[in-house]
């Protein structure tokens, strides 16, 4: 009896000490790894985008009238963040023609290129590898659209496509996506996720790089306070490594140098 009760309440003390430490392998691996990444952020204020040594940039050549600019810039942005370099809205000087497809490409600096174009003669999307750009039409992709929002579904999609096709990658072994093997406007309202994906992301990395195009690299906040670069904070943690950053030492700083001796 004695020993049945020794075992219960070793029993219980074990229990309580695997709650009270969350080291313990009792404690639930999501519910740890949350407290993992409090500890984390805590200490160097998480992860930032380091965009220092980021060259070059790929291009949204802009030469239609439906979709509406800040539309475009705000799918410039989304690729940006996909792909991790420069991603940049452009409006050419002058309305872009099949025949002056490479002067609008000149002109926009990218490294790769989509250009938005009004036809009533093009497809709705072409691949042009010896100018790495691709060409939507916009005229086409609005055919059976019964609003702005519609458009807009079916063109940042499509962008998303021209933007890969333009860097050379392929359609995506995993189906479903938006670079599955798409032949009309039907099959492309019925993509439901609109982001470049892993199987598709090495590929349009690596000719980022052949291209000349520096992504961009991450670090810790810390870090970059350290580096003396970082933002101004966003938060309590951030603001409290901000300004610990920025302290002068409390102890005076021992000079090595004799005057007297010359060393």
């Amino acid at each position: 009896m004695k020993s049945l009760v020794m075992a219960v309440i070793v029993a219980i003390a074990a229990a309580s000490l695997s709650a009270a430490d969350p080291s313990s392998p009792a404690l639930d691996k999501k519910e740890q790894g949350r407290i993992n990444r409090e500890k984390f952020v805590k200490a160097t204020g998480g992860f930032i985008i380091d965009k220092r040594n980021a060259v070059g940039h790929a291009s949204i050549i802009n030469s239609q009238k439906r979709l509406k600019e800040s539309f475009l810039k705000a799918k410039a942005e989304a690729l940006e963040k996909n792909v991790w370099f420069y991603v940049k809205y452009f409006e050419p000087s002058k309305p872009v023609a099949l025949d002056g497809i490479k002067d609008a490409v000149k002109e926009a600096g990218g490294k790769a290129s989509v250009v938005l174009i009004e036809s009533d003669t093009m497809p709705t999307l072409m691949v042009l590898p010896e100018c790495r750009c691709a060409i939507v039409n916009i005229a086409e992709l609005a055919k059976g659209c019964k609003d702005d929002a519609a458009l807009e579904e079916r063109a940042s999609k499509e962008i998303t496509r021209a933007f890969c096709f333009s860097f050379g990658a392929g359609y995506s072994s995993r189906a479903g996506g938006v670079l599955d093997p798409i032949t009309s406007l039907d099959e492309l309202d019925k993509v439901l996720v609109d982001v470049i994906g892993l199987d598709v992301l090495p590929a349009v990395s690596r000719s980022a790089e052949q291209f000349g195009i520096g992504r961009f690299k991450r670090t810790t906040y810390l870090k970059a306070c350290q580096e003396g670069w970082a933002a101004a904070p966003t938060n309590d943690v951030q603001k409290a490594i901000w300004e610990q950053s920025r302290q002068l030492p409390t102890k005076p700083i021992k000079i090595e140098f004799d005057p007297a001796k010359g060393k």
